[in-house]
């Protein structure tokens, strides 16, 4: 089976065994059914992707400094495909692979996946699950990771997110609930610790438009024509005030965001339009924000990041939460 369908009276969400993807998200509106998330209309063309569209990017998420780490005093050394350093798992990583779905209803499935690093990069075989559930307006994910030797784990989700349907992004408010921000440097790795965001660009705390944020005259956001950071989260949880939300002031759509995760990626889309086999058409630049609920980037090779190490017998487990407003 290379996908299954969630449905209710509000929403259809599709999920793709490639790369475990939350392929579409489409809500029944009263004009007609909207595509809320970005996706392919064919796995050959994701695939072929550069941009991880809804797909369940690891082992582990984000990049890691030159592919290299040092784990219990021994080196190892995974494969890079981004600016020489491993980003979401390098190019053998979860996105590349087509996982089992174990368990499928109308508002609930499972996919599995047992992996390893072919050139013994990182260590361990890899059992991982992610289960879909939708219920009513909430699309929750929950993703379970063990393994046979001590290694390292923090595999995420990657949707793009575009409330429109269509278009750009550049009119949708995003909210983030964080006071610091992991800058980066040319090639995408932090360069130091979380600083804070008062008084810059990175400061979307109150709601800021998205194209607003994007044209700022700032290095850090002239560097990647927009957002790609990691923002410490406040106050993560599944409880209380979302982490994050985003609204469409024009159709009034809203999406609230829960994770137990301490860190949202916020990538604004940058380059999109080379990604020309989109479900109904090519993607313009910006034509959807990726959230993405994980642990701090680069976190293999930082002591003072949230560890990443996992142990046989231990369980790496991640929970995120959307709600979607009509």
């Amino acid at each position: 089976m290379d996908h299954h369908i969630l449905s209710n009276d509000l929403f259809t969400v599709e999920v793709r065994a490639l790369g475990a993807a939350l392929n579409r998200v489409v809500a029944h509106t009263d004009d007609g059914d909207v595509d809320l998330v970005l996706g392919h209309a064919e796995d050959a063309a994701r695939a072929e992707g550069e941009f991880y569209l809804g797909e369940l990017v690891g082992p582990t998420a984000n990049r890691i400094e030159g592919g290299r780490f040092t784990l219990d005093g021994t080196d190892h050394a995974m494969a890079v495909n981004d600016r020489g350093n491993t980003l979401h798992g390098g190019p053998n990583g979860f996105s590349t692979k087509t996982w089992d779905i174990t368990e499928a209803t109308d508002d609930r499935v499972t996919l599995a996946l047992e992996w390893s690093d072919a050139p013994g990069g990182l260590p361990g075989v890899l059992t991982t699950t992610v289960t879909y559930t939708l219920d009513g307006a909430e699309l929750t994910h929950v993703i379970t990771v063990t393994t046979t030797e001590v290694t390292l784990a923090s595999p995420c989700s990657h949707p793009y997110v575009n409330l429109a349907g269509s278009g750009t992004i550049l009119d949708q408010v995003l909210t983030v609930r964080a006071g610091r921000v992991l800058f980066t440097d040319e090639t995408g790795i932090p360069t130091g610790d979380p600083q804070d965001v008062s008084g810059t660009p990175f400061d979307l705390r109150g709601g800021v438009r998205l194209g607003d944020a994007m044209a700022a005259d700032h290095p850090q956001v002239r560097a990647v024509d927009g957002l790609d950071h990691a923002f410490v989260l406040d106050a993560p949880g599944l409880d209380g005030e979302p982490v994050a939300e985003l609204a469409d002031p024009a159709s009034g759509r809203s999406l609230a965001i829960w994770t137990d995760q301490p860190s949202l990626q916020v990538f604004t889309g940058a380059g999109l339009q080379r990604c020309t086999a989109g479900l109904h058409r090519p993607y313009p630049d910006h034509a959807g924000v990726a959230l993405e609920t994980q642990q701090f980037p680069n976190a293999a090779n930082r002591p003072d990041y949230p560890s990443i190490r996992l142990e046989p017998g231990q369980s790496y487990t991640s929970t995120t939460r959307w709600r979607l407003s009509l």
